[in-house]
């Protein structure tokens, strides 16, 4: 019982160590698609920053603007989320399925 309350200790205080690990980083250390994709969709919005947030055993990028809008990357550079308060999500980046369920 105490080994498995010290390895969950371990694991925890091992979580918490790693929680802070946002690294910003210039745009032309994005990988390649990532680039490609902001570029495409997002060609008028400034980038603010860029930062790469590293986790226990993955890696993700953050893509913000100035308008504080948002676009986040895994570690190989596909988009996983796009977040726009200020400006329209571009269409070509809304998945078919989910513009033909608006139209309807």
């Amino acid at each position: 019982m105490k080994k498995w309350m010290f390895l969950l200790v371990s694991l925890f205080t091992m979580q918490m160590a790693m929680a802070d690990n946002d690294k910003p980083i210039a745009f032309e250390q994005l990988p390649a698609t990532a680039q490609t994709f902001i570029k495409q969709h997002f060609s008028d919005a400034k980038v603010a920053f860029v930062k790469m947030e590293k986790e226990f055993l993955d890696s993700s990028y953050d893509v913000v603007f100035i308008n504080g809008d948002k676009v986040e990357f895994d570690k190989k550079g596909n988009w996983k989320e796009v977040s726009c308060r200020r400006m329209t999500v571009p269409q070509a980046v809304v998945p078919v399925k989910i513009q033909e369920f608006v139209k309807s």
